[in-house]
């Protein structure tokens, strides 16, 4: 079956700009400043990550089952390939926006209480809790540069709230090549994903209840999100069984079993995001086999053209550094805003303020995805061409190499 997957492309960048606008409202003090209807509904910054871990699940299947050929998932060197594939791919933009963020912490934290204060009279974010001073020590630098604060409780969300999802990613991509050998490489073995599918519901019921989450209590150190990677583990198994069935490694009663999952434990719109990139993968199969109409099929194509155009492709490269950086140029740009104009209102400022901060945003990410992003992207590609060269090159030696036999003893 051939996939369309370009719309994901899409999806990447507003999910990037739906987390960037969540944390723009929350840090001007959300309902404190200004209330409008369903506004934790549409601008719940959870739903997108939610959205991002099936496409990462998804993308790290597709690619891994394409790759299978020519890197054998029980080759070793496989295994050490995808890793650095992904270090290449995320560290070095990952390492210096973690080392900005901890250089100048006390200037962004000052910043954004001027903005709380400035808009609302206090330092009550629109996540209702107090923007304290947190001081950032240098276990908690260690920890998010070696990508485990996520194993702290109190370093899961710190000087870079974004971080937290990536010691979340990073979790799921050291284990992913073992789930894959185990769960998905042969046709016998796919049967245990029967198994695997009801696990991952009792870790997204049980794993809450043992450390707490979003502020809820647990019989262990409470974490304020989820970053340990059994209580999203469903969702990235989700991603995963998306590709497996599309690409027909799986069949598609697992995909409807682990569906069931995300309906009776996520919430509404996260619902809704998995639903939708499920559908929108399987358009032409679902009209083929009559399951949905001709216009309802134009129509939805029509939308997911919108996601797979030229521009979603430039928003999908810059989304990665989008996500990371938003919240470090968020004080700089809108307490430049205040200080620098004299605008008639509140409302207005933020108005303004809003509008250089994308642009901003979209500017910054793009000179750091093709300063930084792209050029190691490349030498990751470089490197890993070369250590194949160089295994090729062993085999090689190794097995056209004459046979050696000993000479008989002379008498």
């Amino acid at each position: 079956m051939r996939l369309n997957t370009k719309y994901l492309d899409g999806l990447r960048f507003w999910f990037a700009m739906w987390v960037v606008l969540d944390h723009f409202y929350a840090f001007l003090g959300g309902n404190n400043f200004v209330s409008f209807p369903y506004s934790w509904t549409l601008l719940n910054g959870a739903v997108p990550v939610d959205g991002f871990i099936i496409i990462t699940g998804f993308l790290m299947m597709y690619h891994y089952i394409q790759r299978q050929t020519q890197e054998p998932y029980h080759y070793p060197p496989t295994i050490w390939k995808f890793w650095m594939r992904r270090l290449y791919r995320l560290y070095p933009l990952y390492a210096l926006a973690i080392l900005v963020a901890f250089i100048c912490n006390d200037q962004l934290v000052a910043a954004k209480h001027d903005i709380l204060r400035f808009f609302t009279g206090d330092v009550i974010t629109g996540f209702n809790i107090p923007y304290g001073h947190y001081q950032p020590d240098l276990k908690n630098l260690i920890a998010n540069l070696t990508f485990t604060h996520g194993f702290y409780s109190e370093y899961a969300v710190g000087f870079l709230d974004p971080a937290w999802s990536l010691s979340l990613e990073m979790q799921f991509y050291f284990l992913f090549p073992f789930l894959y050998a185990c769960f998905f490489a042969t046709s016998s073995r796919v049967r245990l994903v029967a198994l695997l599918i009801p696990l991952a519901v009792v870790f997204a019921l049980v794993m809450p209840k043992l450390f707490g989450i979003y502020g809820d209590p647990g019989l262990f150190d409470h974490f304020p999100v989820p970053s340990i990677l059994l209580y999203k583990f469903h969702l990235f198994l989700y991603g995963m069984l998306l590709a497996a069935v599309g690409l027909g490694k799986v069949k598609v009663r697992y995909l409807f079993a682990s569906l069931i999952t995300i309906l009776l434990i996520e919430q509404p719109l996260s619902i809704v995001l998995a639903l939708v990139i499920t559908v929108f993968l399987f358009l032409e199969p679902l009209k083929h086999k009559g399951f949905i109409p001709g216009f309802i099929f134009q129509l939805l194509a029509g939308i997911r053209g919108l996601f797979a155009n030229r521009f979603s492709t430039f928003g999908a490269n810059i989304s990665y550094s989008l996500y990371l950086i938003h919240l470090i140029l968020f004080p700089v740009v809108v307490s430049g805003v205040i200080h620098y104009t004299s605008l008639s209102s509140k409302i207005v400022t933020a108005l303004v303020a809003l509008g250089i901060y994308l642009a901003v945003c979209i500017a910054m990410s793009t000179i750091l995805y093709y300063t930084i992003e792209k050029p190691f992207i490349q030498l990751g590609k470089k490197r890993m061409k070369a250590w194949d060269q160089r295994l090729d090159a062993m085999h090689e030696t190794i097995y056209s190499a004459p046979l050696q036999f000993d000479k008989p003893a002379e008498k």
